[in-house]
């Protein structure tokens, strides 16, 4: 007596085709944010601390401008950045949202981003908050901009 293989043969051929379109659709996507990330580096960048940079976030500039991780592209800062500062670990901000005018402090080792209203007390906040003991120096991203990106 003859067992029937032709299930088990139908299984496998499924297999390896839903498998093989996975592997191809993978490299797509990988080829696709390798792509997107090649652009985005292209635009041009500020470095900060810790693999972070400020980016711009279209094309055509000046602006606007997001923080994000140099590794993946993600932006932890959403756009309109208008000034930033930072030392060896703090990267401070402040960005426009519609009319709200917000500053933030971006931990690049916790990688932990708070804001808040824009105030000079909110400022002296999120010092507190996070123990940094002197001021960091804001600069227009438009200032900082042509002189200190890294342009490909």
């Amino acid at each position: 007596m003859e067992k029937d293989n032709s299930g088990k043969v139908g299984l496998i051929v499924a297999s390896v085709l839903i498998g093989g379109i996975v592997l191809i659709a993978g490299f797509f996507l990988l080829g696709y944010i390798g792509i997107m990330s090649m652009e985005k580096e292209q635009r041009g960048y500020i470095m900060l601390p810790n693999n972070y940079a400020v980016y711009q976030s279209a094309k055509g500039g000046p602006g606007p401008y997001e923080i994000a991780l140099r590794s993946d592209n993600k932006p932890v800062v959403n756009p309109n950045v208008i000034e930033v500062g930072w030392d060896d670990r703090y990267v401070f901000f402040k960005r426009m949202d519609g009319n709200l005018e917000e500053v933030g402090i971006l931990d690049t080792k916790q990688h932990n981003v708070k804001t808040m209203e824009s105030s000079e007390e909110n400022m002296q906040q999120l010092h507190a908050d996070f123990t940094i003991p002197e001021q960091i120096t804001m600069h227009k991203i438009e200032q900082l901009w042509p002189d200190t990106s890294h342009m490909r």
